[in-house]
């Protein structure tokens, strides 16, 4: 899930939960205006939208690290993974 923040103090994390407990397992830091958020099919990645940074962030699920950003333009909202 995502902390968006607000216009004047935009956020910058993607918090990871693990379902079966219901509890926060890391939280990551992606870029100001974490937005969307969308899981890989495989489960591997996470990939978050930035609407301040403008940025498609891809997280690795097993280390919880950002291991790649994709510059798309201002304001992304979503993300939808297609595979």
């Amino acid at each position: 899930m995502t902390d968006q923040g607000t216009a004047t103090e935009p956020a910058d994390t993607v918090s990871i939960v693990d379902p079966q407990v219901g509890k926060i397992t890391a939280t990551v830091r992606i870029g100001n205006g974490a937005h969307g958020v969308a899981i890989s099919k495989d489960g591997r990645f996470v990939l978050g939208t930035t609407i301040e940074a403008a940025t498609l962030p891809r997280i690795d699920t097993a280390s919880d690290k950002v291991v790649a950003i994709h510059r798309v333009g201002a304001g992304p909202n979503g993300v939808t993974v297609l595979e």
